[in-house]
């Protein structure tokens, strides 16, 4: 019931602006909504009991080697960024160099961090 209530103090509910959603975890910290969109795009939104950074990765094989990065993060003064980012090895995600992201919103309070691009 505190994640819930943590939930609601963001500006809106996500879970009615997205065709789907589901938690990653199974003590339910990080939620990943996502809607199929026209055209092979797709939009996506995550959301965590953390702040700092955030981030949700695909990989073509269940490891972080060759995974494709969503990096995103809120700092001390509200400014939002997106990265795309990808891997090589287990390593630091490097800078993808066709930033093919669209960052649409991010916002963080009491201690949840959520972006959507």
């Amino acid at each position: 019931t505190l994640l819930i209530n943590k939930i609601s103090s963001f500006s809106t509910d996500w879970s009615t602006e997205f065709d789907y959603n589901t938690y990653l975890d199974e003590n339910e910290l990080f939620k990943l909504y996502w809607t199929d969109l026209e055209n092979d795009i797709m939009e996506f939104g995550i959301e965590a009991e953390a702040v700092g950074w955030i981030a949700l990765g695909v990989s073509p094989n269940g490891q972080m080697p060759g995974s494709d990065i969503a990096i995103g993060w809120v700092d001390d003064d509200g400014n939002t960024y997106l990265q795309d980012r990808y891997t090589t090895g287990r390593t630091t995600p490097l800078l993808d160099p066709h930033q093919n992201l669209t960052f649409i919103e991010a916002e963080e309070t009491d201690g949840m961090t959520r972006i959507r691009f």
